[in-house]
């Protein structure tokens, strides 16, 4: 929740205890001399503290929103890397881009360090994420918002697959759905946008909220990269790789519960 506990002769500066968070601290980067601290977000927020210079954020940044999974500073404190489940690098300050990666589905990266002098990083990958706690029993679709992943579950609890998709911040609300009906291709309903492997398990203002792939412009052009699976970028839907959506859209049944989570 963002609250700071101070040990031996560290300094409480400041913290977030209390304060209602959009998503969960994940790091603290300590300025030299320990008088000043930046707590940074999953989202990508920084948060300054005592001689800690804010120098830029993610913060109301939905596409990158939650990704963030570790965070460091320059030597000099003049600067900081965020980086992304993905393996996406974003540069704040004096900070230098050397270079990022895009992090398969079954391994995102899990921490991130850098070079004595600056002069370079590196990034550790991990297994994917276990199902999510309270996340409901049998057969299921879990989508979760905070991890941009979904997980296809077995009645057993074994997990056929999960993969990263980008959905759109906080829609559809957490809560308990069902698949409803699936069609094989279709259309936004404008701008000519078209898309595959559609599994709709509610409803937005005036249109069904599904699984489907990257959809299609007008112009023939995909509407993001597989690359950017992992953040926001949907208005609504839940975007799949093309192969891992026909997998969803295979596996699922109209009736199939669908849980999305924070």
């Amino acid at each position: 929740d963002g609250g700071v506990f101070a040990f031996g002769d560290a300094e409480y500066l400041g913290g977030l205890a209390n304060r209602q968070l959009y998503r969960p601290i994940i790091d603290l980067l300590s300025s030299s001399d320990g008088s000043g601290y930046l707590l940074v977000g999953a989202d990508g927020a920084v948060y300054a503290y005592g001689n800690a210079r804010f120098r830029g954020s993610l913060a109301n940044n939905e596409i990158s929103s939650n990704a963030i999974v570790a965070a460091e500073q320059t030597r000099d404190g003049a600067g900081y890397w965020l980086v992304s489940q993905r393996g996406k690098v974003f540069t704040f300050g004096n900070a230098t881009h050397f270079g990022q990666m895009t992090a398969h589905e079954l391994a995102p990266v899990g921490a991130f360090a850098v070079s004595r002098n600056d002069s370079g990083y590196w990034m550790v990958t991990t297994g994917a994420p276990e199902v999510p706690q309270n996340s409901g029993d049998g057969r299921r679709i879990i989508f979760s918002h905070q991890l941009h992943r979904v997980w296809l579950v077995e009645d057993g609890g074994s997990v056929a697959g999960t993969f990263f998709v980008s959905g759109r911040a906080n829609k559809p609300k957490p809560g308990a759905y069902q698949v409803f009906s699936k069609s094989r291709h279709t259309i936004a309903g404008h701008d000519d946008i078209r898309m595959e492997y559609m599994v709709r398990f509610t409803w937005g203002v005036e249109q069904a909220i599904g699984f489907h792939n990257i959809p299609i412009d007008g112009f023939g052009e995909a509407m993001q990269s597989e690359a950017q699976l992992g953040s926001y970028r949907s208005e609504g839907c839940v975007r799949l790789r093309d192969d891992q959506a026909a997998i969803l859209f295979n596996w699922a049944k109209v009736g199939t519960d669908v849980v999305v989570v924070d």
